[in-house]
């Protein structure tokens, strides 16, 4: 009886095909290891193309991600905010202005801070969270606006449940209040 029969053969070869596949499975996996493959950039005349024409989204914030400094995007923010009303462009446009103050720390004219707030009112109506967190932290702190803590958490309760706005962010609402 020293025959091996037709499944202890078909199990033998089963196992040695899986050994062997997991052998090749982890050369071809070794081969690749350290090697990191990177989206190229899209050219930016063809997403600026796409929002102008398109009012597409990705490819605004696609400009905003691969060139994060080139000032040509600014009136992009602008039309992406007044015609196509999105609100994460009107907290580009506050933004711009409100790094350009903490960059410079020159006092800003009551015009500027009217357009800033301009700005990050109508992203708080379109209950951008960026805008309405900002907004927030604007009334916590007293800059720009008077302060108030009521209205603070007034705006963090438009876009996020009570829970969320009572543990995380109320304590720190009132750590900067003067109760």
């Amino acid at each position: 009886m020293n025959q091996t029969t037709p499944t202890t053969k078909g199990i033998l070869c089963l196992l040695l095909s899986m050994v062997l596949l997991t052998s090749c499975k982890n050369t071809s996996e070794e081969k690749n290891e350290g090697i990191v493959i990177t989206p190229e950039a899209p050219s930016k005349e063809e997403l600026i193309a796409d929002v102008l024409s398109l009012g597409d989204i990705d490819s605004y914030n696609s400009l905003l991600f691969y060139y994060p400094d080139d000032i040509n995007v600014l009136p992009l923010s602008v039309y992406m905010a007044e015609y196509q009303k999105y609100g994460h462009a009107y907290f580009n446009l506050f933004y711009t202005f409100y790094s350009a103050f903490n960059e410079t720390r020159v006092s800003l004219d009551s015009a500027t801070q009217g357009l800033m707030l301009y700005y990050l009112e109508k992203g708080v109506e379109l209950k951008d969270t960026d805008c309405v967190w900002m907004m927030s932290k604007l009334y916590t702190d007293g800059t720009i606006v008077v302060r108030d803590t009521s209205k603070a958490k007034d705006l963090l309760l438009l876009v996020y449940p009570s829970d969320v706005v009572e543990t995380y962010y109320w304590p720190y609402i009132k750590r900067h209040a003067d109760i």
